[in-house]
């Protein structure tokens, strides 16, 4: 998802789900641990440790799942993922508001 469109904020969103597919050389450890910073318009709403496990593998992907996903006000969605402290991926998402149909009276 790109963008989200809502006539009104706060908004609910029932289900969204981050992938991010990670890699490792072969000099490190197998298990490593991201965090996921999520903000709104530059402010943090939340904060998430991943714990990734390569498996003896160079590849794992890190998912995030939220479940009621609530964005407060029309902006700009950002999930930013760290390693170390530095941040190694960011995807935004556009919160835009639209204008609610307007109803018009039907003459019989």
């Amino acid at each position: 998802v790109d963008e989200i469109y809502s006539a009104t904020y706060p908004l609910l969103v029932p289900k969204l789900t981050s992938l991010l597919v990670v890699t490792r050389d072969e000099s490190d450890n197998e298990l490593q641990q991201l965090v996921l910073v999520v903000s709104l318009n530059g402010d943090k709403v939340n904060e998430f440790k991943l714990d990734l496990n390569f498996q003896g593998q160079f590849t794992s992907r890190a998912i995030a799942m939220f479940q009621g996903f609530v964005v407060q006000k029309p902006g700009v969605i950002r999930f930013d993922y760290t390693f170390d402290g530095k941040s190694v991926a960011i995807y935004e998402v556009l919160a835009r508001v639209i204008d609610s149909p307007k109803l018009t009276g039907m003459k019989h």
